[in-house]
């Protein structure tokens, strides 16, 4: 995990290195700086995705407001993009003021044991949600519940 999250920061600096000169000398910024606007901007950018449903990525994009939300793994909120290309978050359960709103940075029906090193990776930090520290999470995310309002249960395939 570590080497990964290394040869990111690695692959910054060669890219900031081998721009510098593109830039007039009174506006160069120090390595050390490239690779913290790189990183910054590489963990605060949305996977676009392809809306006609194929694997295929269709870029990143940055949005300020987007870059406010905190991750989680049972996150409140969830976002798309508009047909003007504009972030729409919009809550997925009730929140009340004060709580605090958070998007999923990763794949939600992962384990976690495969979520936290991909964050980790990506992002640079290690989830320490109420979901990755809990064992046996990967069921929820793959089971029915009862659709009686008193029952509780959940229905879980096998395999």
């Amino acid at each position: 995990e570590d080497q990964m999250a290394e040869s990111l920061l690695d692959t910054f600096a060669n890219i900031v290195k081998q721009t510098r000169s593109l830039v007039p000398s009174e506006c160069r910024i120090s390595v050390d700086e490239g690779v913290e606007l790189l990183a910054r901007t590489y963990c605060n950018a949305h996977e676009l995705i392809n809306p006609d449903g194929s694997d295929e990525d269709m870029g990143f994009g940055l949005f300020l407001e987007g870059c406010l939300f905190n991750h989680d793994c049972a996150p409140n909120c969830t976002w798309f993009l508009d047909n003007d290309a504009n972030l729409v978050v919009r809550s997925i359960i009730s929140v009340k003021q004060g709580d605090v709103l958070s998007l999923a940075y990763c794949d939600l029906y992962d384990p976690a044991k495969k979520r936290r090193p991909n964050l980790f990776r990506s992002f640079f930090f290690e989830c320490s949600c109420g979901r990755c520290r809990v064992r046996g999470d990967e069921q929820q995310l793959c089971a029915w519940r009862c659709r009686q309002p008193q029952c509780l249960g959940l229905a879980v395939p096998l395999g």
